[in-house]
């Protein structure tokens, strides 16, 4: 679902009143969008990030204020923050041999071979955006991964809307000389796969540059 096809204010106010179609249309519109931004960021379990990211938004949902545009960008604010804390609790966590809860996964009906797909995916799209500074990464990461525009991506990083383009132009060429050289390569071409549901490729056309 999309926010064109969704009464935004409608689902707020049906989410404040505790609503189930009112969350179920917000999950729609907003989870795989952050679930590929949080497994392209690396997340060890994006999808227990991304179920502490809807816990963290149904708490502060009565204080939010804004539209449509600027509640998706509140949402990765809390989705980077959820993942910035899962990367602390994983270095205080001390490592523990794998127990029978893995035969268990694997024995169960979750599609291990999608999920090594995602993984694949993910891995290499980790290694394509480590070509880029801090600030196009963050820049490439939520206008891709997240499908964010620009100005909500101004609004999450902090930076004006024209720094934003201009990042993100530099950072699509920065990658799009990671994938040439990638193609020069024996057995090292790339496709890199979206998040889930997202269909975004990295090879664009002239008008993707342009940004929004």
């Amino acid at each position: 679902m999309s926010a064109g096809e969704m009464d935004f204010d409608a689902a707020l106010a049906g989410a404040r009143a505790s609503d189930e179609a009112a969350w179920a249309d917000l999950y729609d519109l907003l989870a795989p969008q952050v679930l590929g931004y949080l497994r392209v960021r690396g997340a060890a379990d994006a999808e227990e990030v991304l179920g502490d990211v809807f816990l963290h938004l149904a708490r502060g949902i009565d204080d939010f204020e804004g539209d449509c545009s600027g509640f998706r960008s509140w949402v990765f604010v809390i989705a980077t923050s959820r993942l910035l804390d899962e990367r602390r609790r994983l270095r205080r966590r001390p490592t523990e041999p794998l127990d029978g809860t893995v035969e268990a996964h694997l024995c169960s009906d979750v599609d291990v071979e999608t999920e090594v797909e995602h993984a694949a995916a993910a891995a290499e799209a980790q290694r394509l955006l480590a070509a880029l500074t801090p600030d196009q990464r963050a820049v490439v990461e939520l206008r891709v991964f997240g499908g964010l525009t620009s100005q909500e991506v101004a609004a999450i990083v902090d930076k004006p809307v024209g720094a934003v383009k201009a990042l993100y132009r530099r950072g699509l060429g920065a990658l799009r000389r990671e994938l040439e050289v990638s193609d020069r390569e024996p057995d090292t071409a790339v496709s890199l796969l979206p998040p889930p549901s997202v269909a975004v490729p990295l090879r664009w056309s002239p008008a993707v540059t342009e940004g929004s």
